[in-house]
């Protein structure tokens, strides 16, 4: 008893301990006693649960990743976005995994009234970089935040929710269900492996899960339902670094070289410059006597020799040819 009672203490301070940490890096709105919250049901009940979920999960990790300079803000979600998003939350039963989407701004508004949308045809959305992996919605997985800021075109990135958790009945349960004896006969069926041998590859990455929901690929995690995925914060600061334009200062001069002693004589290789207009001008070939230039003379010598010869030979065979038709 008392070994369970010091252990109920120690997990108490933990979950206190996690809660503080929460409140100072994420604000108020993220903190509060996941444990407690999974016991009794209520942390993924709506949005704001599995957000605050979301972050107690994953949180520390994101912020490590993209730094203490990006800004995590929640975004507002339409009501059907986030009813159907929920929902298949609580089938799964278990706190979404994390994903980055990177797109252009102006899609923002329309991702958060309509959600992710699979690009196929009549759902009105094109596919525009490519579907190397298939047609679907493409995040990339936590600690792959680079492969997701290459497709924004401003500072800000979407952090999404993607329950990668099974919901449907699988094979596993299928093959858990499957009975031991059929017709009196004992069922030897072993169940399939996800991958006979070698790992599956598509291209030169490694395919670590691949159904009807959720491909993952690398680095990359493609979603072919919608409702599996949902954005849930902006990352303000994450997305594309746009360049600072330079202002120079016109009274400002740029400082000599210190190093530089005297005024330079050559302007390069083979050139000269002359002092008294600053102009510089290439200078005749000077005649190179080491043994690679003895070398290269006596091949061309040899090649001139042998062209005189043959054109010799030439002449020879012309005027013999000459006589014996004149004979």
């Amino acid at each position: 008893e008392a070994e369970l009672k010091a252990k109920e203490i120690a997990q108490k301070a933990a979950i206190e301990a996690n809660e503080a940490y929460a409140r100072q890096r994420f604000g108020p709105e993220f903190s509060g006693s996941k444990g407690d919250e999974d016991e009794s049901g209520k942390s993924l009940r709506n949005l704001a649960g599995v957000r605050q979920a979301f972050m107690q999960e994953h949180g520390t990790a994101i912020k490590e990743e993209l730094g203490s300079h990006v800004r995590i803000r929640p975004v507002q979600l339409s009501s059907s976005v986030e009813d159907r998003f929920v929902k298949t939350v609580q089938m799964s039963g278990a706190v979404p995994s994390a994903g980055y989407h990177g797109t252009a701004k102006h899609n923002f508004d329309k991702i958060f009234r309509q959600g992710l949308v699979v690009p196929v045809k009549g759902s009105g959305v094109k596919v525009v970089n490519g579907s190397a992996h298939g047609v679907g919605i493409y995040t990339a997985k936590q600690g792959a935040a680079s492969l997701s800021r290459s497709f924004c075109d401003s500072e800000d990135m979407l952090i999404c929710g993607v329950v990668t958790k099974q919901v449907e009945k699988g094979k596993d349960d299928a093959e858990a269900k499957r009975p031991k004896m059929v017709n009196y006969h004992r069922d030897h069926h072993k169940p399939e492996r996800l991958f006979k041998g070698n790992p599956k590859k598509m291209g030169f990455h490694t395919v670590y899960r691949d159904d009807t929901i959720i491909r993952e690929v690398g680095s990359a995690r493609v979603i072919f339902k919608e409702e599996f995925v949902a954005p849930l914060f902006v990352a303000e600061g994450a997305g594309r670094r746009l360049p600072v334009p330079a202002v120079l200062d016109p009274n400002k001069t740029i400082p000599e070289n210190p190093n530089k002693t005297g005024h330079e004589t050559r302007g390069g290789k083979q050139q000269e410059l002359i002092q008294e207009n600053g102009e510089r001008i290439w200078m005749p070939p000077t005649a190179e006597r080491d043994w690679n230039a003895r070398r290269v003379k006596r091949m061309l010598k040899d090649k001139e020799l042998a062209q005189s010869r043959s054109n010799d030979r030439a002449v020879k065979a012309a005027l013999l040819n000459d006589d014996l038709i004149e004979d």
